[in-house]
């Protein structure tokens, strides 16, 4: 988001998009990298704050995991795990 021009994500993607089974928040120094594509899926549905409420959210809880996005996420992660499914199909 920062520098919009620099998107080294992308040679990642195939670790996110040929490991569908995967958690979204797996760490192997690949699949994170991939996995951002969510952090776009959410930025394009929801808006770019919705990002910046999930960090706060950490901030505030202390713990970086998964319950913080589904605090935030409009409908829960649950919901919009669903949806980015079928946007990437």
């Amino acid at each position: 988001m920062a520098y919009d021009e620099v998107n080294d994500y992308y040679s990642y993607l195939s670790y996110f998009f040929d490991f569908p089974g995967q958690p979204l928040n797996t760490q192997n120094n690949r699949h994170e990298y991939g996995a951002s594509i969510f952090a776009h899926y959410l930025s394009k549905r929801f808006g770019p704050d919705v990002i910046r409420q999930i960090w706060e959210r950490i901030g505030i809880s202390g713990q970086a995991n998964m319950s913080s996005f589904d605090r935030v996420i409009p409908g829960g992660i649950g919901s919009a795990m669903k949806e980015f499914a079928v946007w990437n199909y």
